[in-house]
């Protein structure tokens, strides 16, 4: 199932910073909520290896293989101050199957973050994760004469 995902994410940080008020206190400031900072999330060993954690991760639905679908889901999460993975929600989706599989994958990774730093304050940030599916032709047929012979006994 590896040789389908050839690329699973490309562009991982586009971000922007919120505004902050010079008034707020301290408990408010360490809930902000940025897509701006000094030093942004990134998965504990690196970008490769959140490459090569979501290829051995995500799996393929076999509805989506023998319905022909592929493409990019966009995932909006947010890293906490723990490195732990909270509000995720589909920006951009292709269908209910793959939008599940791609929010499986990504509440799966929570955890495993370093923080964002504003600052020199630990912070929380949105992060945008495009996961591809574009699945192999070879991955693709099985799929489908798998279904084939279900269907016919």
């Amino acid at each position: 199932m590896k040789y389908f995902l050839l690329l699973l994410c490309t562009t991982i940080f586009c971000q922007v910073s919120f505004a902050q008020n010079a008034n707020r206190d301290a408990k408010k400031y360490r809930k902000a909520k940025y897509l701006s900072v000094d030093r942004l999330p990134e998965f504990k060993r690196g970008n490769s290896a959140m490459f090569e954690y979501l290829s051995d991760n995500i799996i393929y639905p076999k509805e989506a293989l023998i319905n022909g679908e592929q493409g990019v889901v966009f995932v909006i999460f947010e890293v906490d101050t723990n490195g732990i993975i909270k509000d995720i929600e589909i920006a951009k989706g292709i269908s209910p199957v793959l939008d599940a599989e791609a929010i499986r994958v990504v509440k799966s990774m929570s955890g495993k973050w370093k923080p964002g730093v504003k600052n020199g304050k630990l912070v929380r940030v949105k992060f945008n994760l495009p996961v591809r599916f574009f699945p192999s032709p070879d991955l693709r047929n099985a799929a489908i004469r798998e279904n084939k012979r279900k269907q016919q006994d």
